[in-house]
């Protein structure tokens, strides 16, 4: 079963994670051992994901005994979670609130800093790609141009020194 959830970006987030979890499950389940329960609101909507660090798993839903629960919106999920957005910033700005464990929820940044979350899908809307093409086709374009500029500058320098 998909960890994704239509319409909201965060679901790329827990995708990643789960991606994580198949590569260094067991090497994670060491470092963090607890149940996170993420609570990610968009608009009047709320979503829940449980990321399992204990038995290597991801899943849509709420966890019977979590040990932290991360409420944010879903915006602010992937920009905490991608590292755009400091998370310890976002909890004291109200952005982020933390219910339980906070020696847990510390364990989440350890896991971003050591392991990395895949940041080119989750962190480029389809709109910032375009700006991003847009950015490289006028980069490229400007270095043509000063390179054909150069050749007519040579061109015209030569014909002038005979």
């Amino acid at each position: 079963m998909s960890v994704a959830i239509p319409g909201f970006n965060s679901s790329q987030i827990f995708l990643a994670i789960e991606h994580l979890m198949k590569q260094n499950g067991p090497k994670l389940v060491e470092k963090v051992n607890g149940i996170f329960h993420f609570e990610i609101s968009k608009g009047n909507e709320k979503k829940s994901w449980t990321v399992d660090w204990k038995n290597g798993k991801v899943c849509i839903g709420k966890p019977s005994n979590p040990n932290v629960t991360l409420s944010m919106n879903d915006e602010d999920c992937v920009k905490i979670m991608s590292g755009q957005m400091d998370s310890t910033e976002a909890f004291f700005n109200g952005q982020l609130s933390i219910d339980g464990d906070m020696e847990m929820a510390m364990k989440l940044k350890l896991i971003q800093q050591e392991e990395g979350l895949p940041q080119s899908s989750m962190t480029t809307s389809p709109s910032e790609k375009s700006l991003e093409k847009s950015s490289e086709e006028k980069t490229s374009l400007e270095e043509k141009t000063s390179s054909e500029e150069k050749t007519s500058l040579e061109e015209k320098t030569d014909s002038i020194k005979v």
